[in-house]
């Protein structure tokens, strides 16, 4: 017999450490109160052992880890229902496009979730710029690094000195494509947070919205990242779908060029961190690069394989 639990009035609590101006979180108190248990924390039982999980598993799987989880978009509501159904099997509660505790506090892990991506491509990028000895040589990584050939996105990149572009005489071809230990460190620490998921899949599903936005997130990290590690608030904008939206849809398509098998040997070398952390001829090179980017998956080798397409 399922609990039937409706919304409480008092739907959400701010926490007391929540500091500066957008950067309120909340806790999640008794905002559901079951109507025929004594019991008000059916809830909180398996928020963090089980429904956060999923809800990152669910992110991490999304073609669109931006447009699907809009706050109070029927979308996002949709999702969210599905959650709680799975995760809470024995309880009856119909989520609330508006005002919902569940919901708002699920959109409220989600953007925590990317910024916390976010935040971690800019300290793995620092932390290596300070292991250089010369501030030179950190400008000549970051200029290394923002090539799509270079050490952020191959185990083992195109050599820096190396200047002929793809097809010229004398360049070099990179490999390891998404096996660099930026992308590894960074896919790891993410897949731990999901590994409590109660999602079953029948079939394999990559996790190109986690891919999308680690690569995103470490393509703007190099560009706004100066060469001593710090970063300029003015320079450091929101990771978000205003700003970095564009960029994770076009790595997205370009992931969606990679078959299943070679799928599976990119996740198998996330097993292992390879990095500490802590708990107009402008615009003409920006549209290049989009180009390349969008086109950097799409051939892997002569043979025929099977090519992965997201379900639509």
């Amino acid at each position: 017999m399922k609990t039937r639990v409706t919304p409480a009035d008092n739907l959400l609590i701010p926490n007391a450490k929540a500091r500066g101006k957008g950067s309120r979180s909340y806790s999640l108190p008794a905002p559901l109160v079951p109507t025929t248990s004594p019991h008000s924390h059916w809830l909180e039982k398996t928020w963090k052992t089980h429904f956060l999980p999923t809800l990152y598993d669910d992110l991490y799987h999304s073609a669109e880890p931006f447009a699907d989880f809009v706050v109070s978009t029927p979308n996002m509501n949709s999702k969210i229902q599905h959650l709680v159904d799975i995760v809470y099997p024995n309880v009856e509660h119909e989520v609330q496009l508006f005002g919902d505790p569940i919901h708002l506090l699920a959109y409220n892990r989600i953007q925590g979730r990317r910024g916390k991506i976010a935040d971690m491509a800019l300290t793995l990028v620092s932390k290596h710029l300070q292991t250089l000895d010369t501030l030179e040589e950190a400008h000549e990584w970051l200029s290394w690094g923002r090539r799509l050939n270079g050490p952020l996105y191959h185990l083992n990149p195109t050599p820096s000195y190396c200047t002929a572009k793809p097809g010229e005489l004398g360049y070099i071809e990179p490999s390891g494509r998404l096996r660099s230990p930026f992308i590894t460190t960074m896919v790891k620490r993410a897949l731990d947070d999901s590994k409590n998921s109660v999602t079953q899949r029948r079939k394999f599903l990559p996790p190109l919205g986690l891919f999308g936005l680690v690569l995103a997130a470490l393509e703007r990290a190099v560009k706004i990242t100066r060469a001593d590690g710090t970063v300029s608030p003015k320079d450091k904008k929101e990771f978000s779908d205003l700003h970095s939206g564009e960029d994770v849809a076009d790595w997205i398509r370009s992931l969606q060029g990679i078959s299943e098998p070679k799928w599976i040997e990119i996740l198998a070398s996330c097993s292992t961190t390879h990095l500490e952390v802590p708990d107009p001829d402008e615009e003409a090179a920006q549209s290049n690069t989009r180009l390349e980017r969008r086109q950097m998956f799409t051939s892997e080798s002569p043979q025929k394989q099977r090519i992965w397409q997201h379900p639509h």
